[in-house]
């Protein structure tokens, strides 16, 4: 598989994530969800052919995936999630990003250099083992919320 066959599979498997985040189907045009965006002019019927149909979300997919989106520094997670599952501009998604990243943030208003990183970041918190992610996931949940090591997370697991 070259690395346009790999970025193609990522990027579909995060339009699912991002279908199933926000309850949608997707496949159809970006940015279009209505009966009207499937309409076609008669006379481009025939070069366009068919409108594509919608197609209804892998969920178990998509939890693999946002066990891997929960691990990422905060701008690009909040850039996948603003450009996959809000379906924001990338100059949105970028300013989103930066408010909720802070001081972190990348320099820089690049949208596809910063795509491209958070789908790099994905594709190696991919690889951890499902055991790892969720271990990492909850190191982040007890900084975040400061429990220290020795707080009881019973009721993560709960969930």
């Amino acid at each position: 598989m070259t690395a346009a066959d790999e970025t193609g599979a990522l990027d579909l498997r995060l339009e699912n994530w991002g279908a199933a985040i926000s309850g949608r189907s997707f496949g159809g045009a970006r940015g279009t969800e209505s009966i009207e965006g499937r309409y076609r002019s008669p006379q481009q019927w025939h070069a366009l052919g068919a409108p594509q149909a919608l197609i209804e979300p892998d969920h178990e997919d998509a939890q693999i995936i946002e066990s891997a989106v929960v691990l990422l520094p905060l701008f690009y997670h909040a850039l996948l999630r603003a450009w996959y599952v809000r379906r924001l501009s990338p100059g949105t998604c970028v300013s989103r990003a930066r408010e909720v990243g802070g001081a972190a943030s990348p320099e820089g208003a690049h949208f596809p250099r910063h795509l491209d990183r958070a789908q790099e970041l994905l594709v190696a918190a991919l690889a951890l083992p499902a055991v790892i992610r969720r271990d990492r996931a909850r190191a982040y949940v007890r900084k975040a919320l400061d429990l220290g090591d020795a707080a009881p997370m019973a009721a993560l697991d709960r969930g």
